[in-house]
């Protein structure tokens, strides 16, 4: 049997761990590397506790202003499916869209983003998890090429929680 309820807000802020920080959609997190790290092989993971459905909220890298023009982003569609691409002068050429979709505002979650590009099969160059789960199932895989560079660990900024416009 289903039963629906709602959480009152006063409620869920009052668990927040030690240490979690709330952002509103205006606050962020940015950091540059001084040089560039390994760009072919990363993990990625962040504890994140949603309090907005249906917008698309960055919980990943991205650089918002790329050197070369690329952006990398992670984000929760409208749908709240996890969306992991990479675009080159605003075209995807490599993306993940999950098909099981997460809306719960009162859990947190664990996301965990793998990239390897140097693995020669294409469906081993990323992976998501969730909560230790790997997902699985995807309504778009398109894989990067193999040994290609992405933008994380490059010498310019990335940008952690921030909301995109639209």
């Amino acid at each position: 049997r289903r039963v629906d309820f709602d959480l009152s807000a006063a409620v869920a802020a009052a668990y927040v761990p030690a240490g979690a920080v709330l952002l509103d959609g205006s606050d962020y997190f940015t950091k540059t590397f001084a040089s560039a790290g390994n760009r072919k092989t990363w993990t990625y993971s962040v504890w994140v506790k949603r309090t907005k459905l249906s917008s698309v909220m960055i919980f990943s890298l991205g650089a918002e202003q790329p050197v070369s023009g690329v952006h990398f982003a992670a984000d929760f569609r409208d749908e709240n499916t996890i969306n992991w691409y990479t675009e080159y002068n605003g075209s995807a050429f490599d993306r993940l869209i999950t098909t099981p979709s997460y809306r719960d505002p009162t859990a947190w979650m664990n996301i965990v983003l793998v990239q390897d590009t140097t693995q020669g099969t294409a469906a081993d160059r990323n992976d998501i998890y969730v909560n230790g789960t790997k997902v699985t199932a995807f309504s778009t895989e398109d894989y990067p090429a193999e040994d290609i560079e992405s933008e994380v660990n490059n010498n310019q900024a990335h940008t952690l929680f921030s909301y995109l416009a639209g």
